[in-house]
């Protein structure tokens, strides 16, 4: 049962295990053009999403043979969702061992993260702790509109014009040198602009910002 799908034209994806963020991103990844296939082990989960996705199977995805039989490394991207740990564990090294492309893995805690992460898993999501970081930022620093990690070790936020920016020029304003980040784009006005030396700065002006994560963290906070 090799699931290879015929619209190479569409990223296909896999999700694995479909609780409530396996569920979401079923849905979210198939509206926004993904050939999507949803595996989980219980029926009523995969008839949920049915309407969401172009395969649904019922089985065990830690299961070395079913991942076979789902041609798993054919995917583009597999993301792992179930959340007991010794399943997802299993499920994260048999692809590997099967040399997927990407794998995208959820964790329920941060020791469930740190096993993914020791057996080789890079992409690792703690939906509950990364909400809780994302809103406690937004508390801390109401000019951060959202942070990402756009590649291991590297984030991005988007941020409002702090007021003592206002009136500056990006040359003054010295980011790189003072604290390590770079702007990476001006959003004004809805338009998308080049951040050049003698940019003036805006009231209403948003900022893309990115750099090492540590270096972007310690910037935000």
């Amino acid at each position: 049962m090799n699931r290879r799908f015929k619209n190479k034209t569409k990223q296909q994806v896999a999700v694995i295990g479909l609780g409530r963020f396996g569920t979401e991103m079923t849905r979210y990844l198939y509206s926004n053009g993904c050939d999507v296939m949803a595996v989980d082990i219980a029926e009523e989960r995969t008839l949920a999403v049915a309407d969401y996705a172009v395969h649904t199977l019922v089985a065990d995805a830690s299961d070395e043979s079913t991942l076979k039989r789902m041609g798993i490394e054919s995917f583009d991207t597999v993301v792992i969702a179930i959340g007991e740990m010794q399943p997802s564990i299993v499920c994260a090294l048999n692809c590997l061992e099967m040399k997927v492309n990407k794998i995208i893995a959820k964790a329920s805690d941060e020791k469930h993260a740190k096993i993914l992460e020791k057996i080789g898993i890079k992409n690792i999501v703690i939906p509950e702790a990364d909400s809780a970081i994302k809103t406690a930022v937004g508390i801390l620093n109401p000019n951060v509109g959202d942070i990402m990690e756009l590649a291991v070790g590297y984030d991005v936020a988007v941020i409002n014009t702090p007021h003592e920016w206002k009136g500056k020029t990006i040359k003054e304003l010295d980011l790189r040198n003072i604290h390590g980040v770079n702007i990476l784009t001006v959003i004004r006005d809805g338009q998308i602009i080049s951040p050049l030396a003698d940019t003036l700065v805006k009231e209403d002006d948003k900022f893309i910002i990115g750099g090492l994560a540590e270096d972007v963290k310690k910037f935000i906070y």
